[in-house]
């Protein structure tokens, strides 16, 4: 899996990797991907400011990633979504040059109603000339988009200490040569802990600087890398067990620093008080 995020305020772009032989069954791994696209796509939507757009965008990124995995030819899935002239648009690459069709299923059809609901749902929607990539669009007319949701930090904080030396102890972990997936998948689970604890932090430091801002900019590429490793989570294994765990520690380390800069600079306002 390959994953790629563009700028925060362009959308986000992920390409997702296909394990199963093109015209076979979705594998178990394919079949969490919708699922997780979903996810990914209600926090990018929230920091848009649409929230209310979650469940259509939803709806029609399963039905597209299904689609893709399903009929598709090439070995990976491209999925963008970006937001600007009043419309989010969501694009589908499956690398197959056959041309999607929207057919009218009988009551008795267990399948074959995914197009027609991405026409249903969808303002607009259409094909790429090779037949490659399906997109579609939900418009946004002006004044529906609403301020992002504010953020509630818990009143517990954290104990930026002990977050240090948990990301100590993981690197520990993952560069020596004894490390059992049990010890790993422990340490994968405090981790999440604490950048459940941390997100809070980078989305309110995110929403302090106006667009533009590299400190924003910053903070909402940490969110989303985040927020991705909690969606995708590990795969089975050894091996996959490592690599998730090093990326957790990247992503509380990134997130540990944005919440110690909104911490120092809270102090520096009520010294000058």
């Amino acid at each position: 899996m390959d994953a790629s995020r563009a700028s925060a305020f362009d959308g986000v772009e992920v390409s997702l990797e296909r394990t199963s032989k093109p015209g076979t069954e979705m594998t178990r791994d394919e079949m969490l991907w919708p699922g997780r696209i979903r996810r990914i796509s209600h926090a990018r939507l929230r920091i848009w400011g649409l929230p209310h757009l979650t469940d259509t965008a939803g709806l029609l990124l399963t039905e597209l990633v299904t689609n893709a995995f399903r009929y598709g030819q090439s070995a990976t899935v491209g999925v963008r979504l970006s937001y600007s002239a009043q419309e989010v648009r969501i694009e589908v690459d499956d690398g197959s040059p056959t041309r999607p069709h929207v057919r009218m299923p009988t009551p008795d059809d267990e399948s074959g109603r995914g197009m027609l609901l991405v026409a249903t749902l969808a303002d607009r929607w259409g094909i790429s000339d090779d037949g490659t990539r399906t997109w579609c669009t939900i418009a946004v007319p002006d004044g529906q988009t609403i301020a992002p949701h504010r953020v509630v930090i818990s009143e517990s904080g954290y104990d930026a200490e002990k977050v240090r030396e948990t990301i100590a102890a993981a690197q520990e972990l993952t560069l020596g040569p004894l490390a059992r997936e049990s010890d790993l998948t422990r340490m994968a689970w405090k981790l999440n802990e604490y950048v459940t604890t941390l997100l809070p932090y980078a989305e309110a430091r995110a929403e302090r600087f106006g667009d533009g801002s590299p400190t924003r900019k910053w903070c909402q590429d940490a969110v989303l890398s985040a927020q991705w490793r909690q969606a995708v989570g590990p795969r089975g294994g050894l091996v996959a067990a490592n690599a998730h765990v090093r990326a957790l520690r990247h992503v509380v380390h990134e997130l540990l620093g944005i919440a110690e800069d909104s911490r120092q600079e809270a102090e520096r306002h009520v010294a000058d008080a």
